[in-house]
């Protein structure tokens, strides 16, 4: 442990500005203030103290100290602990100059940084073009379910309306042609009842004249034979009663000839009032021709009306339709401003964390300089032992180079890896490129199906204007549109394919670019945790003073426990020393004992010794169900380890069953 120091002069500390070049700005990285306990200025505490500021490998930089204007290159540890003890200034300014070489690293890693992101943005903008993709695959298809459902209801309107057309059509021909029919047998009828009329008539004129000049005759004659008798008086009975007879006969035939004349006229009336019944008969067809004339105009003006309103209705869709294709575009805008956004936020949060765990590395590494800094100055405080230095100085030659192999080994992995990335990126971007501007030719061909898409409901909307005359023909255009419509939905499917056959290809190049990373890293990260491991110490040494006054003193504690420590990867170890041993009356007088502590589940293999008295290696096994938490070691003859009134305890941890470490190390402990 180091001892408690005097109060210092000269700096309190320093301020430290980074130097990327001769004519760039210098960036202010922090101010330090030595520990009250820190009493050496020099080089190597410095340089624990600036890698905590930056991460710059440590012979990529150097250390220049500022003072009214004067730049003094601190070089080695006498220049700096003079100028620390010269300098009137508090905190003086210590500028650090990054070589060439740590220029071009940094430039590298941004390179690096900026192909990631833009590899993110690649990944952003094809997801994007997903997106836009898959709405207007949408967008497709509701104009064909919506094209679908119009012409459906359009078909369907259109059936009732030609069956409608077709029943009245046919029962106004049939009644046409009933009434036509009907009609002429009247007339025919007619014409031959008016021909036998005539005919009849005429014979009845003819009689009545015969008869008539008949009747004269034979007044005539009955006349003069009146007269005759008148004159001669003469005549005799049995020819007058003859002449009585005969103008009986004549009366008699005067009368019945009469009486058929009143026969043929009541018959001739009776075909004069059939001729009236004809006559209501052609004027009630006529008012039903008017009728049916009428209804035929109100069908029409019906279907005139029904196809006004299917216009306004296609209309009203097609209005419809353009209202939600513009409200899906200002969805799409919408969700590609959202987007953008989000990828702003997580742009600033991706760099909070990466500035975060860049401090948290900086903090690692000033941890480890620091631990650095005591390891060189628990060295320097052995330096007259010359054997153990000796021994400490092969240890650090063999760790360097071992340290040496290991950086060379793993700056080989990272040229290379770095080489499989760069030759992976350049693929990567040919292969992006070209699914890229596969999907733009696909989109093209996207947007041109929905222009001819468009194009074709103008035409069906055009051709819907013309349907009150041209029935028939519509129809036959809208299944030819309809058709090619079909057609341009075949398209898209295609198009569509191919678009998810790409996007799958290029999800998967994606996918293992993704898994060869993490790969990497975890190889990457495992490396470093082994080279950390490696750098930590195995080897204790608990150096215990004044053992003789704490022997002599009755009054003392009888037993002496060291500070916790970490040897190998093995967190929290600690021990106890009992001069006079446990308080056990079964050891002798004599026997001294120390308690090792270690956490339960861990396993290794240990050495404990005080002086040369050592009981061999050990092995503390913690991860069994009754896991030990301490141990106790027995040494007899202890005492005469005693050299210079102290007692040298040593522990190491040969090997970590459960994390192997690398090389051995050394902690001094001393007790006071």
């Amino acid at each position: 442990m180091a001892e408690q120091g005097g109060e210092r002069e000269g700096g309190k500390g320093f301020r430290t500005f980074m130097v990327d070049g001769e004519d760039s700005e210098k960036r202010l990285c922090g101010t330090i203030t030595f520990p009250s306990f820190q009493k050496e200025r020099n080089l190597g505490t410095l340089l624990g103290h600036v890698l905590s500021f930056s991460d710059v490998p440590r012979g990529d930089y150097s250390l220049v100290a500022v003072e009214n204007g004067r730049k003094i290159p601190l070089t080695d540890d006498a220049v700096t602990e003079q100028f620390f003890a010269e300098t009137p200034v508090a905190y003086p300014t210590i500028e650090v100059h990054k070589s060439i070489a740590a220029r071009e690293q940094e430039q590298q890693r941004q390179k690096r940084v900026m192909k990631k992101d833009h590899v993110d943005q690649l990944e952003l903008e094809n997801r994007d073009l997903r997106k836009n993709a898959n709405l207007m695959e949408k967008k497709l298809e509701d104009f064909k379910q919506e094209t679908k459902r119009t012409t459906d209801e359009l078909l369907a309107s259109l059936q009732p309306i030609e069956m409608n057309t077709k029943r009245f059509m046919a029962e106004i021909e049939k009644s046409l042609a009933e009434t036509r029919s009907s009609i002429e047998t009247k007339i025919t009828e007619l014409e031959k009842g008016s021909a036998e009329t005539g005919e009849r008539l005429e014979e009845v004129e003819r009689g009545l004249q015969v008869e008539v000049a008949q009747l004269t005759n034979q007044l005539s004659k009955v006349s003069a034979t009146v007269t005759k008798i008148a004159d001669g008086n003469d005549e005799n009975e049995a020819q007058r009663n003859q002449w009585v007879e005969s103008i009986k006969k004549g009366f008699a035939t005067v009368k019945e000839s009469v009486s058929d004349s009143s026969r043929d006229v009541a018959r001739l009336k009776t075909e004069k009032v059939d001729v009236a019944k004809f006559q209501e008969t052609v004027d009630k067809l006529a008012t039903r021709c008017s009728k049916l004339e009428s209804e035929l105009e109100a069908a029409n003006a019906a279907r005139d009306k029904m196809h006004h309103e299917l216009l306004t209705r296609i209309d009203a869709d097609a209005a419809s339709t353009d209202q939600t294709i513009r409200r899906l575009d200002t969805r799409v805008r919408q969700d590609i401003t959202n987007i953008e956004a989000r990828r702003k936020i997580f742009n600033e949060e991706l760099d909070k964390l990466l500035e975060l765990r860049l401090s948290e590395i900086k903090s690692l590494c000033g941890k480890i300089e620091g631990e650095k800094a005591d390891i060189l100055e628990l060295e320097d405080a052995r330096a007259g032992l010359a054997s153990e230095v000796e021994t400490l100085a092969n240890g650090l030659g063999v760790v360097n180079a071992k340290h040496d192999v290991t950086k060379g080994q793993f700056d080989e992995f990272v040229e290379v890896h770095q080489k499989r990335v760069t030759e992976f990126e350049q693929e990567f971007g040919k292969a992006l490129v070209q699914a890229k501007l596969e999907f733009r030719l696909d989109s093209q061909k996207t947007e041109e199906g929905y222009l001819a898409s468009t194009k074709m409901l103008n035409i069906l909307q055009k051709e819907l204007g013309d349907f009150i005359n041209q029935n028939g023909r519509h129809i036959s255009l809208l299944q030819h549109e309809h058709q090619g419509l079909k057609e341009g939905l075949l398209l898209l499917d295609s198009a569509k394919n191919t678009i998810t056959k790409n996007m799958k290809t290029f999800a998967g190049d994606y996918q293992a670019f993704v898994d060869e990373q993490d790969h990497w890293n975890e190889d990457a990260t495992k490396k470093i945790t082994n080279i950390l491991q490696a750098m930590q110490p195995t080897k204790l040494e608990w150096r215990i003073e004044n053992i003789a006054k704490k022997l002599g003193n009755t009054n003392n504690v009888p037993v002496i426990r060291s500070e916790s420590f970490r040897l190998n990867s093995v967190p929290d170890l600690r021990m106890d020393f009992y001069p006079e041993g446990l308080d056990n009356r079964i050891y002798q007088e004599g026997v001294s004992a120390v308690r090792f502590f270690a956490p339960k589940g861990s396993r290794f293999k240990y050495e404990v010794s005080i002086g040369r008295v050592c009981e061999g290696i050990k092995v503390f096994d913690g991860s069994s169900s009754d896991g030990l938490f301490w141990i106790d070691l027995f040494f007899a003859e202890w005492q005469s380890e005693i050299s210079q009134d102290a007692i040298v305890i040593v522990l190491e941890v040969v090997e970590n069953m459960n994390n192997p470490a690398g090389a051995q190390k050394v902690i001094k402990l001393k007790e006071p």
